[in-house]
């Protein structure tokens, strides 16, 4: 069977689709990253899926201790580990 290529219209850009672009391609300011530090929802949130993306799973008993560190437990495979979350949002297994 034969690879049959679209060649596809390039798009043409003006002034205003620039200006658009570079808008919503802006890196994202500290507030879309790090959580309100008064909102302890949204900070837990915030630990969990740093966690996750970590590749951590099943993240339990998330508690914020006095130095402002995230630690619980998740699993790493089948293996369940200890957990800590900096306020920076650097996982590390204890």
């Amino acid at each position: 069977m034969p690879l049959l290529l679209t060649k596809w219209p390039r798009p043409i850009a003006t002034a205003g689709t620039l200006e658009t672009a570079s808008r919503n391609t802006a890196p994202p300011t500290e507030d879309a990253i790090s959580p309100d530090p008064k909102d302890a929802t949204a900070q837990a949130g915030f630990a969990k899926t740093a966690i996750e993306r970590d590749g951590y799973k099943g993240v339990k008993g998330l508690a914020k201790g006095d130095d402002g560190v995230w630690r619980g437990r998740a699993l790493r495979g089948s293996t369940e580990v200890a957990i800590s979350v900096d306020p920076s949002g650097n996982v590390s297994a204890d």
